[in-house]
């Protein structure tokens, strides 16, 4: 973070906090909850709608005016990311080309930036793992005007994603030497997992489900989702997580604060985090590694009492005792602060309207020295430049075949550029066409996890048409003579597919009682209305 820096100015899409900083410590925060229906306006006029929270804000932490601030954001184009490069090429240019080719942004001409995380072996290939994020112009620079307007001067604009990846890294990286650790950061839009063996970096994932979700969740479980006081809603709503609504006593049985309501509500955002946690381990841990790892939960998601234990419970991981009561006793979703594990001014996503500012300033200052001084450096600078006059001439005739290479290849980059616009076009066109579509390996997968030992399933069918897309399962259960209705593992079975991230319905078809070789069983039907979700280029991605 910048040594200077006196602010900070942390924006979601639902919060805005304000922190004074005495010698790098918060010393005084304060904080708003904003009404999410109206944000997408507030982005296009310019972040006004909210000058009136952020200019109380300001003074309710008693910040002078004119203070240096550093804003950490979340924008809505925002793109972050880690890419693994082979470790022998360029991994810097590597890593832009895939960021470029991950959003629909030219790095060379918006806010972009790469920061270096560490080296990890694919197979028997070293590779480098880069952060990248980018944003638009046009969406970074109305933040920094509301700050202005509220008198601050910000000095770096720092993505949220961008400071936990950092963070998760730093905390994987620090865990203890010999044992498997899985790195979680729960944050307000994303949540960043980051796994080690114990001694080296495995692999870093940015995974599109935050906190947001289970707030989400709790407010339509109250009821009052399209009430118009959003802000109120959701502030209550988190103010019922942080009470233990999610905790593991929660489950059993009724209690006073209806806590057993909420449940079936959050069940599919919890199922989502542990889906995605268990495939970040099966791509970087062996299942050896995984059974010994432990599960390290922080970031403000930590103040929703009961999360980390739940998610930790659901992957059959022992829960790190680091943090999570720390964080649960500030009530806030946004980590206010974090930019402090990165470089501030080599995390920043600044607009061009800040550095012509920045020039403007430094012209100033020149302008500033006086007339003697002024004389005496315009004195100096033409005897420079008579005394240098041939070498320079010598020079131009060196630059000149080299300027025109230079001229040849931005061309070729202009080309570059207009391919990638089209193939983003024709990209739009085919998801568009395609519609929402099944995760097919996804829905194997999980068929397989939820298979007992007492189940056999003989045929698996798929079929599709305008109301979705289907899977027929047809089997056999040894039931020792129960009826399919009583069989508690039919029940769990059932219970296990109707619960994962790509089915949407569960219904149980036919049954029928036989006998097969002296054993009693039941065969049945089952049938699985699939979730689709949109068609994504690339590994595991197209469908």
């Amino acid at each position: 973070m910048g040594s200077h820096a006196q602010v900070i100015v942390a924006l979601g899409p639902v919060r805005l906090d304000v922190g004074r900083l005495e010698r790098g410590e918060i010393v005084a925060r304060a904080s708003a909850w904003l009404d999410r229906s109206t944000l997408e306006q507030a982005w296009e006029n310019d972040l006004a709608a909210f000058d009136a929270a952020m200019g109380h804000l300001v003074r309710a932490v008693g910040v002078s005016p004119g203070s240096r601030a550093i804003i950490e954001y979340s924008g809505p184009e925002t793109v972050v990311d880690v890419f693994a490069v082979n470790a022998d090429s360029d991994a810097r240019s590597e890593a832009m080309k895939l960021l470029g080719d991950a959003s629909d942004m030219d790095p060379a001409s918006e806010p972009s930036l790469v920061i270096p995380l560490g080296e990890t072996v694919e197979g028997e290939t070293l590779q480098h793992l880069m952060l990248c994020a980018i944003d638009r112009d046009a969406r970074v620079d109305p933040i920094r005007r509301l700050a202005v307007r509220a008198g601050l001067r910000p000095i770096a604009y720092v993505p949220v994603e961008v400071a936990a990846v950092r963070a998760a890294v730093d905390r994987a990286s620090g865990a203890s030497v010999g044992s498997p650790r899985v790195v979680v950061h729960l944050g307000e839009q994303r949540t960043v997992i980051a796994l080690t063996d114990g001694q080296s970096l495995r692999l870093v994932r940015c995974v599109g489900i935050g906190t947001r979700v289970l707030i989400d969740a709790a407010a339509e479980a109250a009821g009052e989702v399209g009430t118009g006081a959003d802000a109120s809603v959701r502030r209550a709503a988190f103010e019922s997580l942080r009470r233990g609504a999610m905790s593991a006593e929660a489950g059993r049985g009724k209690r006073a604060d209806g806590s057993d309501q909420l449940l079936p509500y959050l069940n599919p955002a919890l199922q989502r985090y542990v889906v995605e946690i268990r495939q970040t381990l099966r791509f970087g841990l062996s299942p050896q590694e995984a059974a010994k790892a432990t599960l390290d939960v922080f970031g403000a998601g930590s103040a929703i009492t009961g999360l980390g234990s739940t998610i930790a419970g659901q992957l059959d991981l022992s829960l790190s005792e680091a943090d999570e009561s720390a964080w649960s006793e500030s009530p806030h979703t946004i980590d206010l602060g974090i930019s402090r594990h990165v470089d501030a001014a080599a995390a920043s996503l600044t607009p061009e309207s800040h550095r012509r500012a920045a020039r403007s300033r430094g012209a100033k200052i020149g302008l500033l020295a006086g007339s003697a001084a002024a004389a005496a450096l315009v004195a100096a600078e033409g005897l420079w430049v008579w005394a240098g006059i041939e070498q320079r001439r010598d020079a131009i005739a060196v630059l000149t075949p080299v300027h025109a290479e230079l001229t040849r290849r931005a061309e070729q980059h202009g080309k570059i550029l207009s391919h990638r616009r089209e193939n983003a076009e024709i990209l739009r066109a085919i998801r568009q066409g395609l519609g929402d579509q099944p995760d097919y390996r996804l829905a194997l997968s999980e068929i397989a996890e939820a298979t007992l030992d007492r189940i056999r399933l003989t045929d698996i069918t798929a079929s599709g048409g305008s109301s979705g897309t289907s899977m027929t399962l047809r089997g056999a259960l040894a039931t020792g003579g129960e009826s399919p209705e009583s069989n508690s593992a039919m029940g769990r079975f059932l219970s296990a597919l109707g619960s994962s991230a790509s089915v949407g319905s569960v219904d149980l078809g036919t049954t029928r009682s036989a006998d097969v070789r002296g054993v009693s069983v039941d065969i049945f039907s089952a049938d699985l209305r699939l979730r689709g979700s949109p068609f994504s280029p690339g590994p595991g991605g197209a469908r």
